[in-house]
């Protein structure tokens, strides 16, 4: 697997527990929240061929662990494992292992102190300018930028050279999270409050820019108030039709609506009275889930079996959304499921 995408509602990034600030969307958390799916998100770009943490490297040039003074350890990826380095003389230099031709280079973008830069392997100057500003605002401006180098596949030890220094009236930083010799993506890009057919709607954005080999769903808490069965239906119908015509090898992977407390309001009209007419109603929307998902070849996490047996004050936050403890529980059984 190259590419990973995880997307549906807020459960697909399950802020609650992590950050107390409201979030509606995963690319406005923190990229170092520890929710299953961002946890999800590390364990497979860490999986790469030859991964290494920027603390297993060696620069001489000053630096320190994170992201520097002042600012909140939560936006470092994997934490105080990443670096950041100050250029000295222009120039950051480390050492890099590949045996494969190539290296992969694993940048965190900066809200602030960015810059540009170029990369030399072995002398060999890539033609590409990278640039580490963040003021796109993803993850509050602290995204990855993983970026792919050609070296010298008869050497295992290279030497790397970030030189010609651009930036403005800031000291210029550069945060690295890692390396590798294998190209791996990740994202996390569901959006709270949706349902399937926002996510139909913004397929090309949320999904198909990604090109997933692998792909985790998991939504319909929100279709249940707004959207009756068939459409809901219909638009799974669409989300998984497209991925499977764009990317036939694409394994899928659907989580169904874990077990909520009653909803007071009206759902598609409706208004429940009981917790056991409202069950038996969400089964209705996981029941079409799994016959959909199925149809198209991908496999099932039934959440009433990941929380089963267990006291629901311990893996529910809130009407639906997982406790840190619920999110190491969805955390292992996801990870069964692909690795």
């Amino acid at each position: 697997m190259k590419s990973l995408v995880i997307t549906g509602d807020s459960l697909s990034y399950n802020r609650y527990g992590y950050d107390e600030i409201p979030r509606n969307d995963a690319w406005n958390c923190h990229i170092g929240m520890q929710s299953w799916s961002f946890r999800l998100r590390n364990l497979f770009l860490t999986s790469a061929e030859g991964f290494k943490y920027a603390d297993e490297l060696q620069f001489e040039e000053e630096n320190v662990s994170g992201l520097g003074e002042n600012c909140n350890l939560q936006d470092a990826i994997f934490g105080e494992r990443v670096k950041t380095i100050i250029p000295k003389n222009d120039k950051i230099h480390f050492s890099a292992e590949s045996n494969n031709g190539k290296l992969v280079l694993y940048f965190q973008k900066r809200p602030k102190n960015y810059c540009r830069f170029k990369i030399s392997v072995d002398g060999v100057c890539n033609e590409n300018i990278i640039d580490t500003n963040g003021e796109d605002g993803f993850y509050q401006g602290w995204s990855i930028l993983s970026i792919e180098v050609s070296c010298d596949k008869n050497r295992n030890l290279h030497d790397v050279v970030l030189f010609d220094f651009e930036y403005t009236e800031f000291t210029p930083l550069v945060t690295l999270a890692g390396v590798s010799c294998e190209a791996k993506n990740a994202a996390v890009t569901g959006q709270g409050s949706r349902t399937a057919k926002f996510i139909n709607y913004h397929y090309d954005e949320r999904i198909r820019k990604y090109n997933p080999d692998k792909l985790i769903i998991i939504f319909g808490g929100n279709d249940c108030i707004r959207y009756g069965t068939q459409e809901y239906k219909a638009n799974l119908e669409s989300i998984l039709g497209k991925v499977k015509t764009d990317f036939p090898s694409c394994e899928i992977l659907g989580i169904t609506i874990p077990p909520s407390r009653l909803y007071t309001g009206d759902a598609n009209g409706k208004r429940f009275t009981s917790q056991e007419a409202w069950n038996d109603y969400i089964d209705e929307y996981n029941a079409v889930f799994k016959e959909t998902f199925k149809k198209y070849g991908a496999e099932i996490i039934e959440t009433a079996k990941v929380f089963e047996g267990i006291p629901t004050e311990k893996w529910r936050f809130d009407e639906v959304h997982m406790t840190t403890f619920g999110n190491d529980l969805l955390f292992d059984a996801v990870c069964k499921k692909i690795f």
